[in-house]
């Protein structure tokens, strides 16, 4: 009865229609439980007093002033690398008054007036 039960259960969704995990799945899953464990042991070595990890056997781990050094270089980087490319896009755009800032390669443009009308007669200024 049990056996019945349970093949009920996994033929749900049909003999056809078997779930298949692509590698990129695989990848981003195990990348994600690996990135939480790296970070469960940051916070381990961060916040646990060196006595209590050396009587596990940790003797040669780094400084904790790191705990604190590394994540605040990151956040500063990555801020500098951000405000650098603002600065870099505000840089390369053209000045307001410039024409490449009415312009790009979808544009339809008029064609410039001449001094002289389409009836052959000249425009008044």
């Amino acid at each position: 009865m049990e056996k019945r039960r349970l093949e009920q259960i996994y033929m749900v969704a049909g003999e056809e229609r078997k779930t298949h995990i692509s590698m990129i799945e695989l990848y981003g899953f195990v990348s994600w439980i690996l990135s939480a464990f790296v970070f469960i042991l940051y916070l381990c070595w961060a916040f646990i007093p060196n006595e209590y990890l050396n009587e596990f056997g940790m003797y040669y781990i780094p400084d904790k002033y790191y705990a604190i050094a590394l994540p605040l270089w990151l956040g500063v980087t990555i801020f500098t690398v951000h405000s650098l490319y603002i600065a870099l896009c505000i840089y390369s755009t053209p000045d307001v008054n410039s024409y490449e800032v009415l312009q790009d390669k979808h544009s339809i443009l008029k064609p410039l007036k001449s001094k002289e009308g389409d009836d052959g007669h000249e425009n008044e200024i």
